[in-house]
């Protein structure tokens, strides 16, 4: 059973940073995409329809801008995609945020969609953790019942907002890191290769810029290089730092200070 929570944090100070101005677009290389899978969820007939998914093989890009690709560390996971227009701000959300209708695939995943805004969740139900928050606007729970009583509540999915700008291919990566692992232990089970190439002189200027210790810099560094997004907290967890990519050649700042 599950259980769509909001997220009760500060306002957030967010910062869009074109690459093309802030980091070296010439470093950054996203090849193609695999072929598409035989997964096909069911479609949703509207203006905003979510087409069949296309599985993603490896850490690539197609050239196609009508997309949004969607990574999950770990991969494999459920995403599902759904238009803002369909949500009312109530109880019900939760209900549409993970109905098969909006379904699709595993990720690493793609799908054609319409220019607008959207909610990505992406679901752990199989292994629910402790996770650090990486830019969700709201949380998953599954809760484990006791006849009619709830003994636990432990999260299971992230929801994301997501603009799809027309000709633009969207970018979305959800990050599952437990809270009771460390910077170095996490990065160590990402996948080793590094499509996302960034210069490491200007991201580490970002990173001096919201005062992150340098002993932290290869990390982050590797595990932007890996995912297309770095979470840094640090042990005061209102001080903290995401820089992630929303399109090929943008990336969004979201920072927090003590």
């Amino acid at each position: 059973m599950g259980k769509h929570k909001p997220l009760r944090t500060p306002v957030l100070v967010v910062l869009t940073i074109l690459l093309l101005a802030s980091l070296a677009c010439s470093n950054l290389s996203l090849p193609q995409l695999g072929r598409p899978g035989a997964t096909q969820p069911t479609r949703v007939d509207s203006p905003t329809q979510v087409a069949s998914p296309t599985r993603v093989d490896s850490l690539t890009l197609v050239s196609s801008p009508d997309v949004l690709v969607i990574r999950s560390y770990p991969l494999g996971l459920k995403a599902y995609v759904v238009p803002k227009s369909r949500l009312t701000g109530g109880d019900l959300d939760s209900i549409y945020l993970t109905s098969k209708d909006y379904w699709v695939g595993y990720t690493p995943v793609e799908t054609k969609l319409e220019p607008g805004e959207y909610r990505v969740t992406i679901t752990n139900f199989d292994t629910p953790i402790d996770f650090r928050e990486d830019g969700e606007v709201s949380k998953t729970f599954s809760l484990k019942l006791d006849g009619n009583k709830i003994t636990a509540m432990e999260p299971a999915g992230k929801t994301y907002a997501v603009t799809k700008r027309a000709g633009h291919t969207a970018l979305l990566t959800a990050i599952f890191w437990d809270k009771g692992q460390s910077l170095e232990e996490f990065v160590k089970t990402l996948p080793g290769d590094e499509p996302f190439k960034v210069s490491q002189q200007d991201f580490e200027k970002i990173l001096q810029q919201h005062k992150v210790p340098p002993k932290d810099w290869t990390s982050l560094l590797s595990m932007f290089r890996r995912t297309g997004k770095a979470v840094w907290y640090d042990a005061d967890p209102a001080h903290y730092l995401l820089v992630y990519f929303v399109e090929p050649d943008q990336i969004t700042v979201s920072f927090g200070n003590p």
